[in-house]
């Protein structure tokens, strides 16, 4: 068998896209963005009982990007679980559910095996989402959220 044939069949295989995406991660997994550690600090803060502050004894201002990340990271602040872990891990997550609900949006949209594993590619290859995944924040886990909604529609009634 060819070098070539072998490599197609390589990418050809459903789970080729999920590896290559981890791959990635691992090569921005030092990447972080500067906007984390506000949320970060606003999220420890308040589990520890200072309100959504980022210096305790300020008054409160909505200084960080996203109120539900910034919430939905309280309790892990409060059980002292690493919040840049945290935000690392959710965001690779939140990268393989994209790939895997976005095949599964095109599978009930008709699509069949070599348009499911396009879109698999398609996700697991994009920049945006692939460095995103691993600055802390909270872009990965809406676009889950953004595809996760046109699934449930999709199954629900045809658009």
């Amino acid at each position: 068998m060819h070098l070539s044939r072998r490599i197609a069949a390589v990418l050809r295989h459903p789970l080729a896209p999920y590896l290559f995406a981890l791959a990635l991660q691992l090569v921005f997994v030092g990447y972080v963005k500067d906007d984390a550690s506000i949320e970060y600090r606003s999220a420890t803060n308040a589990a520890h009982g200072h309100g959504l502050v980022f210096n305790v004894g300020d008054a409160p201002v909505e200084g960080f990007t996203s109120f539900l990340w910034t919430v939905l990271l309280i309790l892990p602040a409060w059980l002292h679980v690493p919040l840049l872990a945290v935000g690392k891990l959710a965001g690779a997550a939140s990268l393989l559910g994209c790939i895997a609900v976005v095949a599964a949006l095109v599978r009930a949209r008709g699509g069949d095996e070599r348009a499911q594993q396009l879109a698999r590619w398609l996700v697991a290859t994009n920049a945006s989402l692939v460095v995103w995944a691993q600055s802390g924040m909270e872009p990965v886990q809406t676009a889950l959220a953004v595809v996760a909604a046109a699934w449930f529609l999709e199954r629900r009634r045809p658009w």
